[in-house]
């Protein structure tokens, strides 16, 4: 019985070698190898099992075969599968069965820090972390800025802008004029007649502007703040007379409350800001600044 046993063994194993292919047909030298080592196996086990001549000379027969295959390709072997090869040799050398397969590459260790890690802690303030030893991150910001300012479409009007920002809120105050004052003598319209009658023009005129706003700032983030107010503008378009004498033209000519939205950018001491003015239904104007930060603040958070 127990040489039955060793030559069913011996030919189901014969059979399952047979069916793979030569070198060439494998896909990776892993396949190859891994026929070599099982045919190893197979004679060690029939040897150990004392079978008789006849069986373990069919084994022979396919490992001999199969070692002048491996002979001729071996110098095309990565280094990877050489060193497999001569295990497997070893093993069969030995007698003793043993896992021929190379060790997974170790896993590469995190860099080591020269420096003691910070460690959070239990605990917050305001929703922020904790950190050891009391310390709290810090935003620097600036609390003041003033900033040259101008309507640049459809008139370019300079003007000055002064801000203060807080950690969230603030104020702002904004003034825009060409500075041109005239004291008209009478109103006249754009036809060219006052109270009915035709006026003399030297055809001289000019346009006096003036803005004056002021409202709340709202701070966004580290970076960008929005603004709006509410104040008072004027855009008057004067004619000057054959006597010398200066006309409003009050169909051209408009004043009453403006205001002004606009938006911050903050980059560190700079402000660049942009925005809309307008008085209501009437006249609106592009405006931009730029301004200078100062007034330095640490915001715990």
């Amino acid at each position: 019985m127990k040489g039955f046993r060793g030559l069913f063994l011996a030919f189901f194993l014969l059979f399952l070698a047979q069916g793979v292919s030569r070198s060439q047909e494998y896909a990776s030298w892993d396949d190859l190898l891994d026929r070599y080592e099982r045919i190893c196996r197979m004679c060690l086990e029939l040897k150990a099992s004392e079978a008789s001549d006849g069986q373990i000379a069919a084994v022979l027969n396919e490992l001999g075969s199969l070692k002048e295959e491996l002979k001729g390709a071996r110098d095309r072997m990565p280094a990877a599968a050489r060193r497999r090869y001569e295990a497997i040799r070893s093993m069969y050398s030995s007698g003793v069965p043993a896992d021929t397969r190379p060790l997974p590459a170790p896993k590469a260790c995190a860099p080591l820090s020269l420096s003691p890690p910070v460690a959070p802690v239990k605990g917050s303030i305001c929703g922020k972390t904790q950190f050891a030893g009391g310390a709290m991150p810090r935003m620097l910001y600036y609390r003041f800025s003033a900033s040259a300012a101008a309507l640049v479409v459809p008139e370019f009007t300079p003007g000055l802008k002064v801000q203060y920002v807080g950690s969230l809120y603030g104020a702002y105050a904004g003034i825009y004029s060409n500075f041109s004052n005239h004291r008209p003598s009478y109103q006249a319209l754009s036809d060219g007649t006052t109270g009915g009658a035709p006026v003399w023009t030297t055809g001289v005129s000019a346009v006096d502007r003036l803005f004056i706003t002021a409202g709340p700032v709202y701070r966004l983030n580290d970076h960008f703040s929005v603004y709006g107010g509410l104040g008072y503008g004027m855009r008057s378009l004067c004619w000057e007379d054959s006597e010398g004498a200066w006309m409003e033209v009050s169909d051209a000519s408009r004043r009453g409350v403006c205001a002004e939205l606009g938006a911050n950018l903050h980059l560190g001491r700079f402000t660049l800001g942009a925005g809309w003015l307008g008085l209501p239904f009437s006249y609106n104007a592009l405006s931009v600044s730029v301004g200078w930060s100062f007034g330095r603040r640490y915001l715990k958070y």
